[in-house]
């Protein structure tokens, strides 16, 4: 799945706060998706956010990371590329943001990355996990 991810073109890799806000309202009050894909009640809620460079509102982005947190989601990011902000990548990604941030070079190197990425979300070793990708394009 991940080596079929293409970075979108023009300047949709700058709506970050969309995205998130997307992300959240899915994982945290999508009925529709959870009738589609029922969710196991221990099940995680997580939000992995890939992103290239900084967001076009990095204040905006801070608080829809924030929302999503608080509402005990856990925020996965995965910097790609040499303009990803550290800074926001610290301001949006879980506490501690070290144990929730993963950097690539660029987007040929996500592969690798998958099963890093795959095992810190599920943190054990026979995860009996449901897991659903949503690609979101703002």
């Amino acid at each position: 799945m991940v080596g079929s991810i293409r970075p979108p073109s023009g300047d949709h890799y700058k709506y970050t706060s969309d995205a998130l806000r997307s992300a959240r309202e899915i994982v945290l009050d999508g009925d529709e998706l959870r009738r589609s894909y029922p969710r196991p009640l221990a099940a995680r809620r997580v939000i992995v956010l890939i992103s290239g460079g900084p967001s076009d509102d990095p204040r905006t982005t801070a608080v829809e990371a924030l929302a999503a947190r608080d509402r005990g989601v856990q925020v996965f990011v995965v910097g790609v590329g040499p303009f990803t902000s550290l800074q926001e990548v610290e301001t949006v990604a879980s506490d501690p943001w070290t144990d929730f941030t993963f950097l690539v070079e660029d987007a040929r190197r996500l592969a690798p990355v998958a099963g890093t990425l795959a095992a810190s979300i599920c943190n054990r070793e026979h995860c009996r996990c449901s897991c659903h990708i949503i690609y979101l394009s703002t």
